[in-house]
Protein backbone atom coordinates (compact mmCIF):
# COMPACT_ATOMS: atom_id res chain seq x y z
CA UNK A 1 0.00 0.00 0.00
CA UNK A 2 2.93 2.04 0.57
CA UNK A 3 4.24 1.95 -3.23
CA UNK A 4 0.69 2.43 -4.20
CA UNK A 5 0.49 5.85 -1.81
CA UNK A 6 3.33 7.04 -3.57
CA UNK A 7 3.00 6.46 -6.98
CA UNK A 8 -0.55 8.27 -6.36
CA UNK A 9 1.64 11.41 -4.93
CA UNK A 10 3.89 11.53 -7.60
CA UNK A 11 1.17 11.55 -10.54
CA UNK A 12 -0.28 13.84 -8.42
CA UNK A 13 3.36 16.12 -8.69
CA UNK A 14 3.67 15.20 -12.14
CA UNK A 15 -0.52 16.86 -12.84
CA UNK A 16 0.89 20.45 -11.43
CA UNK A 17 4.21 20.76 -12.90
CA UNK A 18 4.21 23.71 -15.15
CA UNK A 19 5.63 22.49 -18.12
CA UNK A 20 4.24 25.15 -20.58
CA UNK A 21 6.36 27.42 -18.41
CA UNK A 22 10.09 25.39 -19.10
CA UNK A 23 12.06 28.72 -18.40
CA UNK A 24 14.74 27.32 -20.60
CA UNK A 25 15.36 26.46 -24.06
CA UNK A 26 16.91 23.96 -26.65
CA UNK A 27 20.45 24.98 -27.29
CA UNK A 28 19.74 24.72 -30.96
CA UNK A 29 18.51 28.34 -30.87
CA UNK A 30 18.46 31.43 -28.74
CA UNK A 31 15.72 33.49 -27.31
CA UNK A 32 14.98 37.49 -26.97
CA UNK A 33 12.17 39.25 -25.36
CA UNK A 34 11.52 42.32 -26.36
CA UNK A 35 9.85 45.63 -24.91
CA UNK A 36 7.59 46.79 -27.89
CA UNK A 37 7.31 50.16 -26.57
CA UNK A 38 11.26 51.08 -25.94
CA UNK A 39 12.01 47.96 -28.59
CA UNK A 40 14.77 47.07 -25.96
CA UNK A 41 15.94 43.09 -25.19
CA UNK A 42 14.37 42.51 -21.61
CA UNK A 43 15.53 38.83 -21.28
CA UNK A 44 17.91 36.62 -23.38
CA UNK A 45 18.88 33.14 -23.21
CA UNK A 46 22.25 32.42 -21.72
CA UNK A 47 23.44 31.11 -24.95
CA UNK A 48 21.85 34.67 -27.16
CA UNK A 49 25.74 36.23 -26.84
CA UNK A 50 27.31 33.08 -28.32
CA UNK A 51 24.74 32.29 -30.74
CA UNK A 52 24.64 35.60 -32.41
CA UNK A 53 28.41 36.46 -32.42
CA UNK A 54 28.37 39.78 -30.08
CA UNK A 55 30.39 40.46 -27.10
CA UNK A 56 28.35 42.28 -25.87
CA UNK A 57 25.21 41.29 -23.28
CA UNK A 58 21.57 41.72 -25.13
CA UNK A 59 19.90 42.88 -21.89
CA UNK A 60 19.44 46.37 -22.16
CA UNK A 61 20.74 47.11 -25.60
CA UNK A 62 17.89 47.61 -28.43
CA UNK A 63 16.75 45.50 -31.06
CA UNK A 64 18.38 47.96 -33.78
CA UNK A 65 21.66 48.26 -31.89
CA UNK A 66 21.75 44.57 -31.36
CA UNK A 67 20.96 43.04 -35.37
CA UNK A 68 22.01 46.40 -36.71
CA UNK A 69 19.56 49.24 -37.99
CA UNK A 70 17.73 47.99 -41.39
CA UNK A 71 17.40 44.48 -39.47
CA UNK A 72 16.30 45.59 -36.40
CA UNK A 73 13.73 48.01 -37.52
CA UNK A 74 12.40 44.50 -39.56
CA UNK A 75 12.01 42.85 -37.04
CA UNK A 76 10.13 45.40 -34.96
CA UNK A 77 7.77 45.54 -37.40
CA UNK A 78 7.24 41.69 -37.96
CA UNK A 79 6.59 42.18 -33.89
CA UNK A 80 4.33 44.92 -34.58
CA UNK A 81 1.91 42.86 -37.13
CA UNK A 82 2.83 39.62 -35.36
CA UNK A 83 1.22 36.07 -36.48
CA UNK A 84 1.90 32.70 -35.00
CA UNK A 85 3.97 31.78 -38.01
CA UNK A 86 5.67 34.79 -39.19
CA UNK A 87 9.44 34.24 -39.59
CA UNK A 88 12.32 35.86 -41.93
CA UNK A 89 16.16 35.15 -42.08
CA UNK A 90 18.48 37.49 -41.45
CA UNK A 91 22.31 38.07 -40.98
CA UNK A 92 24.87 38.21 -38.74
CA UNK A 93 28.40 37.96 -38.75
CA UNK A 94 27.91 36.19 -42.12
CA UNK A 95 25.82 33.87 -40.85
CA UNK A 96 22.25 33.30 -41.62
CA UNK A 97 19.95 32.66 -39.04
CA UNK A 98 15.92 32.22 -39.25
CA UNK A 99 14.13 34.41 -36.68
CA UNK A 100 10.00 33.42 -35.50
CA UNK A 101 8.65 36.76 -34.00
CA UNK A 102 5.61 35.98 -31.33
CA UNK A 103 3.56 38.00 -29.26
CA UNK A 104 3.06 37.12 -25.17
CA UNK A 105 1.55 38.71 -22.55
CA UNK A 106 2.27 42.06 -24.42
CA UNK A 107 5.87 41.12 -25.10
CA UNK A 108 8.12 40.45 -28.40
CA UNK A 109 9.29 36.86 -28.32
CA UNK A 110 12.18 36.10 -31.15
CA UNK A 111 13.08 32.84 -31.54
CA UNK A 112 16.42 32.30 -33.32
CA UNK A 113 17.77 29.35 -35.41
CA UNK A 114 19.48 27.93 -38.27
CA UNK A 115 18.01 27.92 -40.95
CA UNK A 116 16.55 24.39 -42.33
CA UNK A 117 19.10 22.96 -45.09
CA UNK A 118 18.00 22.70 -48.69
CA UNK A 119 18.52 19.06 -48.33
CA UNK A 120 15.84 18.71 -45.76
CA UNK A 121 13.39 20.98 -47.38
CA UNK A 122 13.59 18.55 -50.99
CA UNK A 123 13.20 15.53 -48.12
CA UNK A 124 9.86 17.02 -46.65
CA UNK A 125 8.43 17.43 -50.21
CA UNK A 126 8.89 14.01 -50.94
CA UNK A 127 7.31 12.78 -47.51
CA UNK A 128 4.05 15.20 -48.10
CA UNK A 129 3.93 13.26 -51.31
CA UNK A 130 4.15 9.88 -49.63
CA UNK A 131 1.79 10.97 -47.30
CA UNK A 132 -0.53 11.98 -50.13
CA UNK A 133 -1.14 9.14 -51.90
CA UNK A 134 -1.46 6.97 -48.92
CA UNK A 135 -3.93 4.57 -49.74
CA UNK A 136 -6.08 4.34 -45.90
CA UNK A 137 -5.49 5.92 -42.58
CA UNK A 138 -2.81 3.32 -41.43
CA UNK A 139 -0.71 3.28 -43.94
CA UNK A 140 -1.20 7.17 -43.79
CA UNK A 141 0.13 6.90 -39.64
CA UNK A 142 2.98 4.04 -40.32
CA UNK A 143 4.48 6.67 -43.76
CA UNK A 144 4.18 9.57 -41.65
CA UNK A 145 6.03 8.26 -38.57
CA UNK A 146 8.80 6.55 -40.69
CA UNK A 147 9.17 9.98 -42.97
CA UNK A 148 9.65 12.21 -39.23
CA UNK A 149 12.19 9.39 -37.95
CA UNK A 150 14.26 10.03 -41.54
CA UNK A 151 14.22 13.26 -40.99
CA UNK A 152 14.73 13.96 -37.61
CA UNK A 153 16.70 11.43 -36.27
CA UNK A 154 15.03 10.48 -33.68
CA UNK A 155 15.03 7.15 -31.72
CA UNK A 156 11.34 6.70 -31.91
CA UNK A 157 8.58 8.49 -33.48
CA UNK A 158 4.75 7.48 -32.22
CA UNK A 159 1.19 8.77 -33.42
CA UNK A 160 -0.70 9.09 -29.71
CA UNK A 161 -4.20 9.24 -29.66
CA UNK A 162 -6.42 10.53 -26.73
CA UNK A 163 -10.24 8.97 -25.93
CA UNK A 164 -12.96 10.69 -25.16
CA UNK A 165 -11.66 10.30 -21.38
CA UNK A 166 -8.14 11.20 -22.17
CA UNK A 167 -6.59 7.92 -21.86
CA UNK A 168 -4.13 6.86 -24.70
CA UNK A 169 -3.45 4.97 -26.96
CA UNK A 170 -0.26 4.61 -29.63
CA UNK A 171 -1.49 3.92 -32.97
CA UNK A 172 1.69 3.87 -35.02
CA UNK A 173 5.74 4.25 -34.53
CA UNK A 174 8.56 3.62 -36.14
CA UNK A 175 12.19 3.15 -34.07
CA UNK A 176 15.16 1.80 -33.35
CA UNK A 177 15.38 -2.21 -33.35
CA UNK A 178 16.86 -2.62 -29.64
CA UNK A 179 13.84 -0.33 -28.35
CA UNK A 180 10.81 -2.07 -26.77
CA UNK A 181 8.09 -1.64 -29.34
CA UNK A 182 5.31 0.85 -28.05
CA UNK A 183 2.75 0.31 -30.66
CA UNK A 184 -1.26 -0.93 -29.78
CA UNK A 185 -0.47 0.15 -25.78
CA UNK A 186 -2.93 2.09 -23.99
CA UNK A 187 -2.07 4.52 -21.18
CA UNK A 188 -4.29 6.08 -18.65
CA UNK A 189 -5.26 9.82 -18.24
CA UNK A 190 -2.85 10.19 -15.35
CA UNK A 191 0.11 9.37 -17.74
CA UNK A 192 0.15 12.60 -19.93
CA UNK A 193 -1.27 14.92 -17.21
CA UNK A 194 -4.29 18.00 -18.33
CA UNK A 195 -1.37 20.86 -19.09
CA UNK A 196 0.96 18.09 -21.11
CA UNK A 197 -2.25 17.27 -23.11
CA UNK A 198 -2.81 21.10 -23.97
CA UNK A 199 0.48 21.25 -24.56
CA UNK A 200 0.18 18.28 -27.74
CA UNK A 201 -3.00 19.84 -28.57
CA UNK A 202 -0.64 23.19 -29.00
CA UNK A 203 2.28 21.67 -30.54
CA UNK A 204 1.78 18.85 -32.64
CA UNK A 205 4.74 17.26 -33.23
CA UNK A 206 6.60 17.08 -29.42
CA UNK A 207 10.37 16.36 -29.42
CA UNK A 208 11.17 14.16 -25.82
CA UNK A 209 14.60 13.19 -25.13
CA UNK A 210 13.81 11.22 -22.00
CA UNK A 211 12.30 7.86 -20.73
CA UNK A 212 8.40 7.60 -21.56
CA UNK A 213 6.62 4.99 -19.89
CA UNK A 214 7.63 2.53 -17.23
CA UNK A 215 9.19 -0.16 -19.32
CA UNK A 216 11.03 2.89 -22.26
CA UNK A 217 14.31 2.61 -22.97
CA UNK A 218 16.42 5.90 -22.85
CA UNK A 219 16.12 7.95 -25.77
CA UNK A 220 19.53 9.69 -27.14
CA UNK A 221 19.69 13.58 -26.50
CA UNK A 222 19.42 15.51 -29.87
Amino acid sequence: MENVHRISQDLGSCANEPIQNPGSIQPHGALLVIDLASGRVIQASLNACEFLGVAFAPVGRTVEELLGPAQGRLVIERLNAASPSDSHRLVMNGRILQVSVHLLDGVGMLEIESPTPMALAEELETTLVQVATAVDEQQLLITTCRTLKQLTGFDRVVIYRFDEDHHGEVLAESREEEMEPFLGLHFPESDIPRQARALYLGNWIRCQAATWGAQAQAHKSR
